[in-house]
């Protein structure tokens, strides 16, 4: 992976806001994998996980999981979100 990759990985972890994602998932009773409500570690090292993984990957283009998505664009920057409900019709 190359230096800006980890930086901008770095900076989604700094910034992004896992607090506030672990109080939606809280207050929603959202679990994974019949595992409970993932905390906020756990949400970070999926989070770090998912980046690495479309970074390594940028064919994919965009990763829906666990209400993450991940998206690296043509430039190769990569985002993250937390996405609580979304829709799409063809």
């Amino acid at each position: 992976m190359s230096e800006q990759i980890d930086s901008q990985i770095d900076e989604i972890m700094d910034y992004f806001n896992f607090t506030k994602v672990a109080i939606a998932m809280r207050a929603l009773n959202w679990e994974w994998k019949n595992e409970g409500v993932p905390g906020e570690p756990e949400l970070r090292t999926f989070a770090r996980n998912q980046l690495r993984r479309l970074a390594n990957d940028p064919s994919l283009g965009c990763i829906y999981c666990g209400g993450f998505m991940v998206e690296i664009d043509e430039d190769g920057d990569l985002s993250l979100a937390f996405i609580l409900e979304k829709w799409e019709a063809e």
